[in-house]
């Protein structure tokens, strides 16, 4: 004579077979998904849903774009400049990394350049947030207050540009910064308006 089954094994075995079916549901459908993958889209770029590969492309503007906000602090004029700039270099070999492009970091120094040279408010913004830290006692104070909100949101503007670009089918060496202007401002607004609401 069979024993009868324990209800609560009954129950979890059947809870894990859900599991395991939702999760096969899911997978199938981010494969269906990647397979209408534009053809220029290339590296791990290419294995994710259009939802999916923005969700990482934002996620590695956005902590990059915190890390230069938070090295708008450092105190001394320019070298904070130098610290910012290393890690929107960083941010964009990581973008084109994902995105399966060369990286060539002459050429993305130009182009940041080029992007933040283009844009007065952030340009003025930087310099002036930079500078004024070496006027004594008062200086610290009104930079902390300017550097790393122009630190975060020229660097969430580059990547947000980069990401953009690649996702058109774009590669490093393709970008023109006069067409990407008007979508870097916009996206220097919307860097500075997400990092107040996490301030």
């Amino acid at each position: 004579m069979a024993s009868p089954r324990d209800p609560v094994s009954s129950a979890s075995e059947s809870a894990s077979t859900t599991t395991r079916s939702e999760a096969a549901a899911a997978a199938a459908a981010a494969m269906d998904d990647s397979e209408n993958v534009p053809p220029f889209i290339k590296g791990p770029a290419s294995l994710l849903s259009t939802d999916a590969r923005l969700a990482k492309a934002d996620e590695i503007v956005t902590r990059n774009s915190r890390w230069a906000g938070g090295l708008g602090l450092i105190p001394v004029p320019v070298v904070d400049i130098i610290a910012v700039t290393g890690f929107q270099l960083k941010m964009l070999r990581e973008l084109t990394a994902f995105y399966g492009e060369d990286y060539q970091e002459e050429w993305g120094k130009r182009w940041i350049a080029a992007l933040i040279g283009g844009f007065t408010p952030s340009t003025i913004g930087l310099s002036v947030a930079s500078w004024v830290k070496a006027v004594p006692l008062v200086g610290f104070t009104a930079s902390l207050l300017a550097m790393p909100a122009f630190s975060y949101a020229s660097t969430y503007a580059v990547g947000k540009v980069f990401t953009r670009h690649f996702e058109e089918g774009g590669t490093l060496l393709t970008l023109d910064p006069k067409k990407s202007a008007s979508l870097y401002a916009q996206m220097f607004k919307e860097g500075t308006s997400r990092r107040q609401a996490r301030t």
